[in-house]
């Protein structure tokens, strides 16, 4: 387990403490299927565009994964004593998708966008595959049968990276440009992960559910906000000026100051 993680499963184990704190994470789990599956989002269109019979049947197989996984959230969901969901505002996907907009907003009618809608997809489950087995942890000594949802989904999620390599090879116009645009994704997805990190903290203490004075606050912050900063530097140096747009908080929440597409030239 890298430092990192070690210091989200410590952060998570306090914020569940309480049934809002537990209802916090679990609604940013359910809010993530949602937003994938439903009406006009990322499946539904892709499914839409993909008609060679075998691939067509991968992304209705991953959809339907996904839509089963929202129904296991839900399920579990209701067994918290509370009420409480996360705000849009700290959820990963969303964070990711105001960094990627207008690029995976757009409707899906090329190649091109395919590869977009299907790397959105590949950076976030490759961060479930790491983050999901730490809530699960969380969850082993609070309800079993959460954590027990919870592990499952993180083992489809495992499987669900792979299942996009062949729609993205099938779709990119080289290798070369596949990686290039991968790595660019990876990188906006980790500054995504430490802006959801960030924005989750402060919203926990100022909320309540996590206990602590100010001193607490800030030593959390201070920690988290120091991941953010070396990588809102370290985007800024590889991806240069068109990285200015967002990595400083002035996208909105619909995204309209982000990137205009993402398969300008990646350095490093």
């Amino acid at each position: 387990m890298t430092l990192v993680s070690r210091f989200f499963l410590r952060f998570m184990r306090k914020l569940a403490r309480s049934p809002d704190g537990q209802r916090f994470i679990l609604s940013q789990l359910v809010e993530t299927e949602a937003m994938a599956n439903g009406e006009g989002n990322m499946f539904p269109r892709l499914l839409a565009y993909v008609q060679e019979p075998r691939l067509h049947r991968l992304v209705q197989r991953h959809y339907a994964d996904e839509v089963r996984h929202e129904q296991l959230y839900r399920g579990v969901v209701g067994r918290v004593a509370s009420e409480i969901d996360a705000p849009q505002s700290v959820m990963m996907m969303r964070i990711l998708e105001s960094l990627t907009r207008p690029s995976t907003a757009e409707p899906i009618a090329c190649d091109d966008d395919v590869l977009d809608g299907y790397l959105f997809i590949q950076v976030l489950e490759e961060h479930a595959t790491v983050d999901l087995p730490l809530v699960a942890r969380v969850f082993d000594d609070i309800d079993p049968e959460i954590a027990a949802v919870v592990r499952a989904v993180a083992e489809d999620e495992k499987k669900h990276v792979g299942w996009c390599d062949p729609i993205l090879a099938a779709h990119a116009a080289s290798p070369e440009d596949l990686e290039a645009r991968r790595l660019r994704y990876r990188r906006l997805a980790q500054f995504a992960h430490h802006r959801h990190n960030l924005l989750g903290c402060d919203h926990a203490f100022a909320t309540g559910l996590v206990q602590g004075g100010p001193l607490v606050h800030w030593g959390w912050r201070t920690l988290i906000l120091s991941h953010y900063l070396a990588w809102a530097v370290y985007l800024r140096v590889v991806l240069g000026p068109s990285a200015g747009g967002f990595l400083w908080g002035r996208v909105g929440p619909t995204g309209e100051a982000g990137m205009n597409r993402l398969s300008a030239p990646v350095a490093g």
